[in-house]
């Protein structure tokens, strides 16, 4: 039958595709040639790394059966990786003790091919085993030879659509469990899917919203002006490809207007060809309302700066005398002459300021400088220096100036731009998180303990899961050490007055952890052999179905945790619910 075999694959392979084409020509090598066992596979890595090749279509005996998975490292499989093409003969479970398929078959001769995809990324093996010799390799790679490459085609195709729709699954529980606002959009703007967070804030429920255009829905269609902005920005990102950032303000029934912080995500296309798009709105009023809270202290402190005065000051340059021309503060009184002056600066900010007022002296120009100002008792203050020469004369025999103590401003400033930055790279560690969604469980919590550690300046992140009678501990990372380690299940009766504390107060510090009786047995058998002075904890899914918790820790120092760090703990539990 074997020189029938090119006519009969190629009828039998002429009009089918993915699974049909697999099943097609494996049936058509078994029937032929009568071969024992023909298997076709696609590989893909274990959760340990292992190569595992996971069956697409298996004959044994001439007849259709469900295919096996095996692994590659434990028989000719290997082989076939390394050398691409791989031919054996004679007994194979001597060879392979450790693959149970030979032992139990008595194969005698093994044929397999290495299938790679268009980047020559190893994605599946096409083998064939027989009791008997099988036909010559060099036939059989000839009989196969048109037939490999569009095997390759269609189960690199096949990947692709697989890939393609546990993306959609996982943008679809992204936008069931997310608490943010989120909804997928089509090309034309129209809702696919909505979360409920999104939902709640339009008033309307889910089944209302899906398949109307988003700027037709309150309280956009209030606002031409608004609805307008978003469409556009919505079109401008599908025609750039880029993911555009909006500050949008959205009215409110209480007339309080709501600030949303919006995110556009460009997706790429369906298989179909539609386009999507992602949109990620959060709701930054509250943040808002305590910037321009402090805001109004700063401009109250430096309009009381102003009905004091700056502070005046004269340097006389030969006989290096300093003198405050209005009263001074007791932090500046005690400067007498320029090294007093450089001596308050790190060396670096004293030796900018020294270069300043030698131009200033020696060429006349005005100048200005801001730098720490230390303090004897310790701490900082920002001051503002500004100063030019006094006269006309050159070099100048005085310098004359004011001193601005701008700390509040200062550190107003420096606290903006950090929770901007943590803005940006909270959004950053999620996205990522989502990326690495296709990578075993033990990566992703890696990844994400990591960046969480490094994101909020942590100590200690835990991932804990729940057992009958115990808590499992699935990772733990220790940011100083840059170190991750699985600690010793703990029994969950010591934490039961815990979690029952925590849902009204989701962090607590070590000295209401020993003062409080609901949390002094976990401060003893868990906060304190671990040094912990401060604790974040949030549960991992629904309280009557909790999974696990997670455990942001800082040791060494109490730490204040901020509504912003709250939230982020609240997304990677929603986050965490969905892998676990």
């Amino acid at each position: 039958m074997a020189p029938e075999l090119p006519q009969q694959l190629a009828l039998a392979c002429a009009t089918v595709q993915e699974q049909a084409l697999f099943d097609a020509l494996t049936g058509c090598l078994a029937r032929q040639l009568a071969i024992d066992h023909v298997a076709l596979s696609h590989l893909a890595p274990r959760k340990d790394g292992l190569l595992v090749a996971y069956g697409l279509a298996q004959w044994q005996q001439g007849q259709a059966c469900a295919p096996e998975n095996y692994l590659l490292e434990k028989g000719p499989g290997q082989w076939t990786l390394e050398w691409e093409h791989c031919r054996l003969d004679g007994p194979l479970y001597r060879e392979f003790p450790r693959d149970r398929r030979l032992g139990q078959h008595s194969h005698a001769s093994y044929q397999g091919w290495l299938l790679r995809d268009d980047q020559q990324t190893p994605i599946g093996i096409l083998c064939l085993l027989h009791h008997a010799p099988l036909p010559p390799a060099g036939l059989l790679d000839g009989w196969l030879a048109p037939y490999l490459p569009r095997l390759s085609a269609e189960l690199q195709r096949l990947r692709q659509q697989q890939a393609r729709a546990a993306q959609g699954r996982r943008q679809q529980l992204l936008l069931e469990h997310s608490l943010t606002l989120l909804a997928l959009l089509d090309g034309e703007g129209h809702l696919l899917s909505i979360s409920p967070a999104l939902c709640q804030a339009l008033g309307s429920p889910e089944s209302g919203l899906l398949g109307r255009p988003l700027w037709s829905l309150p309280p956009l269609a209030q606002d031409p002006q608004l609805a307008g902005e978003i469409k556009h920005s919505v079109k401008l990102a599908q025609r750039q490809g880029q993911r555009l950032r909006r500050l949008l303000t959205l009215p409110s029934q209480d007339e309080t207007p709501r600030q949303l912080d919006l995110l556009i995500h460009p997706l790429p296309a369906t298989p179909e060809g539609a386009s999507r798009v992602l949109l990620e709105a959060r709701d930054i009023s509250h943040w808002l309302r305590n910037s321009q809270q402090q805001r109004q202290e700063h401009h109250q402190l430096a309009r009381a700066l102003e009905q004091t005065g700056a502070l005046a000051w004269r340097w006389e340059v030969q006989a290096d005398l300093w003198h405050w021309l209005t009263p001074a503060q007791e932090a500046f009184a005690a400067v007498q002459d320029s090294a007093g002056l450089l001596a308050h600066f790190p060396p670096a900010e004293a030796q900018r300021l020294r270069q300043r007022l030698e131009l200033s002296w020696q060429q006349g120009e005005a100048w200005q400088f801001e730098g720490p100002w230390h303090l004897p008792a310790g701490g900082s203050l920002w001051v503002r220096l500004q100063g030019a020469a006094e006269g006309s004369q050159l070099p100048a025999a005085s310098l004359w100036g004011l001193l601005e103590n701008r700390d509040p401003a200062h550190r107003l400033q420096q606290q903006q731009h950090r929770r901007e930055a943590r803005l940006s790279q909270e959004l950053t560690l999620l996205g990522r998180c989502l990326q690495l969604s296709q990578q075993p469980l033990g990566d992703r919590l890696r990844q994400l303990c990591q960046d969480c550690c490094q994101l909020l300046e942590l100590d200690r992140v835990g991932i804990w899961r729940y057992q009958t009678d115990t808590l499992e501990n699935l990772l733990t990372y220790h940011g100083p050490s840059a170190r991750e380690f699985k600690e010793p299940a703990l029994p969950r009766g010591q934490f039961a007055a815990l979690f029952d504390y925590l849902p009204a107060h989701p962090f607590l510090d070590a000295h209401h952890a020993r003062a409080d009786l609901r949390s002094r047995e976990a401060d003893t058998s868990f906060l304190a052999p671990r040094h912990i002075q401060s604790l974040l904890a949030q549960r991992i899914g629904p309280a009557h179905a909790a999974k696990g918790v997670l455990l942001l820790t800082q040791e060494q120092r109490a730490r204040e945790w901020q509504d912003d760090e709250i939230e982020l703990a609240q997304r990677l539990a929603a986050l965490l619910d969905q892998w676990l």
